[in-house]
Protein backbone atom coordinates (compact mmCIF):
# COMPACT_ATOMS: atom_id res chain seq x y z
CA UNK A 1 0.00 0.00 0.00
CA UNK A 2 1.26 3.49 -0.83
CA UNK A 3 1.98 6.11 1.79
CA UNK A 4 -0.63 8.45 0.43
CA UNK A 5 2.03 11.00 -0.47
CA UNK A 6 3.78 9.15 -3.27
CA UNK A 7 2.55 10.38 -6.66
CA UNK A 8 0.64 7.75 -8.55
CA UNK A 9 0.19 5.58 -5.47
CA UNK A 10 -2.33 7.23 -3.17
CA UNK A 11 -3.26 5.50 0.06
CA UNK A 12 -6.03 3.00 -0.59
CA UNK A 13 -5.75 3.24 -4.38
CA UNK A 14 -5.54 -0.52 -4.66
CA UNK A 15 -8.67 -1.07 -2.58
CA UNK A 16 -12.15 -0.65 -4.05
CA UNK A 17 -14.30 2.01 -2.41
CA UNK A 18 -11.35 4.04 -1.09
CA UNK A 19 -10.93 7.67 -2.14
CA UNK A 20 -7.92 8.76 -4.14
CA UNK A 21 -5.57 11.24 -2.51
CA UNK A 22 -6.38 14.85 -3.49
CA UNK A 23 -2.81 16.21 -3.60
CA UNK A 24 -2.12 15.31 -7.25
CA UNK A 25 -5.23 17.30 -8.21
CA UNK A 26 -3.95 20.60 -6.81
CA UNK A 27 -3.47 23.06 -9.66
CA UNK A 28 -2.51 26.22 -7.78
CA UNK A 29 1.11 27.23 -7.28
CA UNK A 30 2.16 25.62 -4.01
CA UNK A 31 5.02 26.24 -1.61
CA UNK A 32 5.99 23.63 0.97
CA UNK A 33 8.16 25.12 3.71
CA UNK A 34 9.83 22.49 5.84
CA UNK A 35 12.49 22.52 8.53
CA UNK A 36 15.47 20.32 7.69
CA UNK A 37 15.84 19.26 11.31
CA UNK A 38 12.19 18.95 12.28
CA UNK A 39 11.59 16.20 14.82
CA UNK A 40 7.80 16.52 14.72
CA UNK A 41 7.53 15.88 10.98
CA UNK A 42 10.66 14.43 9.44
CA UNK A 43 12.05 16.14 6.34
CA UNK A 44 11.43 13.19 3.98
CA UNK A 45 7.69 13.63 4.62
CA UNK A 46 7.91 17.29 3.61
CA UNK A 47 9.74 16.25 0.45
CA UNK A 48 7.08 13.62 -0.28
CA UNK A 49 4.34 16.21 0.21
CA UNK A 50 5.99 18.58 -2.27
CA UNK A 51 6.51 15.74 -4.73
CA UNK A 52 2.84 14.76 -4.54
CA UNK A 53 1.65 18.26 -5.52
CA UNK A 54 2.29 18.91 -9.23
CA UNK A 55 4.76 21.74 -9.71
CA UNK A 56 5.14 22.44 -5.98
CA UNK A 57 8.22 24.21 -4.70
CA UNK A 58 9.96 22.71 -1.68
CA UNK A 59 11.92 25.12 0.46
CA UNK A 60 14.18 23.46 3.02
CA UNK A 61 14.68 25.87 5.91
CA UNK A 62 17.40 25.52 8.55
CA UNK A 63 16.50 24.58 12.09
CA UNK A 64 13.92 22.36 13.71
CA UNK A 65 11.46 24.59 15.60
CA UNK A 66 7.76 25.00 14.90
CA UNK A 67 5.91 27.13 13.85
CA UNK A 68 7.80 27.95 10.71
CA UNK A 69 8.62 31.50 11.83
CA UNK A 70 9.87 30.49 15.30
CA UNK A 71 13.44 30.12 14.05
CA UNK A 72 15.09 32.06 11.21
CA UNK A 73 11.85 34.01 10.82
CA UNK A 74 13.34 36.45 8.31
CA UNK A 75 14.39 33.59 6.05
CA UNK A 76 10.93 32.01 6.22
CA UNK A 77 9.22 35.35 5.51
CA UNK A 78 11.54 36.16 2.60
CA UNK A 79 10.97 32.71 1.10
CA UNK A 80 7.18 33.17 1.25
CA UNK A 81 7.30 36.72 -0.16
CA UNK A 82 9.59 35.67 -3.01
CA UNK A 83 7.27 32.79 -3.87
CA UNK A 84 4.25 35.09 -3.90
CA UNK A 85 6.06 37.63 -6.03
CA UNK A 86 6.98 34.97 -8.60
CA UNK A 87 3.54 33.38 -8.74
CA UNK A 88 1.07 36.12 -7.91
CA UNK A 89 2.79 39.37 -8.81
CA UNK A 90 2.92 40.50 -5.18
CA UNK A 91 5.52 43.07 -4.24
CA UNK A 92 8.26 41.71 -2.03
Amino acid sequence: MGSGLVPGRPRGEDRPGRARHPLPGIQAPSLVLHRQGSRAVRFPLGRALATAIPGATLSALPGRMQPIDAEHGETAARTMLDFLARHHGASA
